[in-house]
């Protein structure tokens, strides 16, 4: 079984190293464009709190969690971040996304990921 794995997998790419598109197949065919509808730049904020008093984990929803759920339990915002994605199709088989974030609360723009 590892051997069919290995032997049908032979267009490996590092994903954090993508400098040329990779090569598709007949095979590659149905997946055509299947990104194509997430192409944008999408924008999103992530808010940062911290537990001013700590309960144990078993006494915690983590399914309906919101932001005003977050404030009945006193936490205290921390941070945020501001984060912008861009995605863009190259070809009908090869998206290209670039990932930025900043941290209004300290001006730090770490960089960008991409």
């Amino acid at each position: 079984m590892l051997f069919w794995v290995s032997s049908s997998c032979q267009n490996n790419s590092a994903i954090d190293t993508i400098q040329d598109i990779p090569k598709t197949t007949k095979e590659d065919q149905k997946y055509a464009s299947v990104f194509k509808i997430l192409d944008s730049l999408w924008k999103s904020k992530f808010l940062i709190f911290e537990d001013q008093n700590p309960v144990r984990k078993d006494q915690l929803d983590l399914e309906n969690i919101s932001l005003s759920s977050l404030q009945k339990r006193n936490l205290k915002q921390i941070n945020s971040i501001d984060v912008a994605q861009i995605y863009t199709s190259e070809t009908s088989y090869f998206q290209k996304g670039t990932i930025t974030d900043y941290y209004p609360n300290t001006g730090q723009k770490p960089g960008s990921l991409t």
